[in-house]
C-alpha cells in the first residue's frame, strides 16, 4: 500500500467524519447506550470498519467507504484507531496482511494522522487507544464466535 494510498485513506475518512459530524443520534437508535459512550462523547458516526476491502479505489486513489454495518458513534479518534489497525498497521507482523509484513509503522502512522489532519494533542494518545480499542474488539469478536453463524467461522479460521 503506497504512501499516496495511504494518505488518500487519511483524508477519506477526515471528509466522511465531517460529513456526518452534525447528524444527531435519535433517542432510542439501535445502538444507543449500547457501546457508544466507551470510546469518550461520541463526536461522529464512526465507520468503524475502515479495513482495504471497505474502501473504494479509482485510478488508485481511495474514493468511497462501503460496508457501514459496524458503524455507530464513536470518537474520531478511535476510529482513526481502527482505520490504522489495518492501513498503518498497528498489528503484530504475523497478522498484517503480507504486503505489509516489513514496513515501518511509526512513519505510517506519521503520514496517515498528517493527511488526517489529526490534532497533535490527539497523537499521543493514538497508541494507548488502540490498545483499548483491540482489546474490546478481540472481546466482542470472541462474544459474537459464541453465538454461532458467520463470526463463529470466521473465529475458527483465526
Amino acid at each position: 500500500v503506497s504512501e499516496d494510498a495511504l494518505k488518500g485513506v487519511g483524508r477519506l475518512l477526515r471528509r466522511y467524519h465531517e460529513a456526518v459530524a452534525s447528524y444527531e443520534v435519535p433517542d432510542g437508535a439501535p445502538w444507543d447506550g449500547e457501546t457508544s459512550n466507551l470510546d469518550g462523547e461520541p463526536e461522529v458516526i464512526g465507520h468503524c470498519d475502515v479495513t482495504p476491502e471497505n474502501v473504494v479505489f479509482r485510478g488508485g486513489v481511495p474514493v468511497a467507504l462501503i460496508d457501514f454495518d459496524l458503524a455507530r458513534p464513536t470518537t474520531r479518534l478511535f476510529d482513526v484507531v481502527t482505520a490504522l489497525r489495518h492501513w498503518g498497521p498497528i498489528a503484530d507482523p504475523a497478522d498484517r496482511d503480507a504486503v505489509l509484513y516489513q514496513v515501518e509503522v511509526g512513519p505510517r502512522l506519521r503520514v496517515f494522522c498528517d493527511a488526517y489532519g489529526l490534532e497533535r494533542g490527539l497523537r499521543r494518545d493514538v497508541l494507548p487507544a488502540a490498545r483499548v480499542r483491540f482489546q474490546r474488539s478481540y472481546e466482542v469478536m470472541r462474544a459474537r464466535a459464541e453465538g454461532g453463524g458467520g463470526w463463529a467461522r470466521m473465529w475458527r479460521r483465526g
